[in-house]
């Protein structure tokens, strides 16, 4: 004799600080015309803070929320906003969304011009080709040596100072 046991799920509400946050997504779909999506892989919290004070100037605001969150607010108001809902399909990975109601491509432009450097971390993609140059770096031997055998860099100790061969 089987035995079946049956299985009920009980949903869980979700709680107040979820909900509140839904509420404020979605009216920041109904009150901004434009709605860009942007990947912030890699991107520091200082980084962060700056674009959006400097978004903030141009009265557009900058959001990092929850891809699920995103497609929850975009579910409630996709009757008001056609369209929107092709943004589901862009929402993996980490994202901040641009609310604004300024021409897009203008504040593309704005962002690119005032993009903010950061050191090179372990894990990031280089954005332009890198050369390094044969001769002496102009460094001591130590620590660093491990980093250029790390990324394949040939080296040599001459004159006690590291070269690249």
């Amino acid at each position: 004799m089987a035995v079946v046991a049956k299985v009920t799920y009980r949903r869980h509400d979700y709680p107040e600080y979820k909900k509140r946050k839904l509420r404020e997504i979605a009216e920041l779909l109904r009150k901004y015309r434009y709605v860009i999506l942007v990947s912030i892989r890699g991107v520091t919290a200082n980084v962060l803070h700056e674009t959006r004070a400097m978004l903030r100037e141009r009265g557009s605001v900058l959001k990092v929320i929850k891809n699920t969150l995103t497609k929850l607010a975009i579910e409630r108001v996709k009757e008001e906003k056609p369209g929107l809902e092709k943004l589901e399909e862009y929402l993996t990975g980490q994202n901040a969304i641009i609310f604004t109601n300024e021409n897009p491509f203008e504040i593309a432009i704005f962002l690119a011009k005032n993009k903010i450097a950061r050191e090179a971390r372990p894990g990031d993609i280089a954005t332009k080709e890198v050369v390094i140059p044969k001769g002496n770096t102009g460094m001591a031997p130590g620590p660093v040596i491990s980093l250029f055998n790390k990324v394949g860099v040939p080296t040599t100790i001459r004159e006690g100072s590291i070269f690249v061969t």
